[in-house]
């Protein structure tokens, strides 16, 4: 199963929230319409984890700028929109 880092957005009580979490593709395909609709994303097999990601401790500086720099790259990417 095909996965990255991608901003959703979710609305926890009142508030509008972003957070990164770890989104992951039935398809295989990381491609997602701009704006797509939650009933487009489930066909398309999209999925996130419920909370967004904590950076952990890392035996390495390297392993820790590695995860990091695929979190930025998650910045460039659509916003899922994750309210329903």
């Amino acid at each position: 199963m095909v996965w990255n880092y991608r901003i959703v957005k979710t609305q926890i009580q009142d508030e509008i929230r972003h957070g990164i979490h770890e989104v992951y593709y039935g398809t295989g395909s990381e491609e997602i319409p701009e704006g797509a609709s939650q009933e487009e994303l489930d066909k398309l097999g999209v999925s996130w984890t419920e909370d967004p990601v904590i950076v952990d401790t890392f035996e390495d500086p390297e392993g820790l700028k590695d995860i990091l720099l695929r979190m930025l790259a998650a910045c460039d990417k659509p916003i899922i929109d994750g309210v329903e």
